[in-house]
């Protein structure tokens, strides 16, 4: 929306336009209570940072399980049905 509005008051040549101050003194923005919006940020962040952490630890398992898996089951060395089983009781 601010973006919207700034551009419909902009002058100048093209590549060089600018949003003239008068035309912002009156542009009126919602202005929250800021430790309210601090603590949620900071809950929502810290939900997201531990997700993102978890995140990053299946992959490491999974990356290793993969790496040591292929090998095998490309020579023949064991089976799908065998992968399963061990993986099933990895979980």
């Amino acid at each position: 929306i601010f973006r919207s509005f700034a551009i419909q008051n902009m002058t100048g040549t093209s590549g060089r336009q600018r949003v003239n101050v008068s035309s912002l003194e009156n542009y009126q923005v919602a202005v929250a209570d800021e430790e309210n919006i601090y603590d949620i940020f900071s809950s929502t962040v810290k939900k997201l940072m531990t997700q993102i952490k978890c995140n990053g630890e299946q992959n490491k398992t999974l990356s290793q399980l993969r790496d040591s898996l292929l090998p095998k089951l490309l020579s023949g060395e064991i089976t799908v049905a065998e992968t399963k089983a061990k993986i099933e009781a990895a979980v």
